[in-house]
């Protein structure tokens, strides 16, 4: 799922899942309508292996990666804690 948040550049992000995690990665979508992914080069271990990986936030398991993005909602919009369930 891609939302873009620059429609200058046609930058935004994706929320992707992964082997059970849940991720929101840096995207670009080109002018063919496809979404890039951008990389970041880190370096790994004593000798400074490099090593390219996708630009992202890991947000953990479904119910784990709910919690995290509730709580950057109220944080956003400054408001009590959503509850887990609708209240109807």
């Amino acid at each position: 799922m891609f939302f873009e948040t620059n429609e200058k550049f046609h930058e935004g992000f994706a929320l992707e899942l992964y082997k059970d995690v849940y991720s929101i990665t840096s995207v670009q979508k080109g002018t063919d309508g496809k979404e890039y992914k951008r990389w970041a080069v880190i370096e790994i271990g004593p000798d400074k292996r490099q090593q390219k990986i996708p630009l992202a936030v890991k947000l953990g398991d479904k119910d784990m990666a709910v919690e995290a993005l509730r709580a950057m909602l109220n944080e956003l919009i400054g408001t009590e804690p959503i509850p887990d369930s609708p209240p109807f």
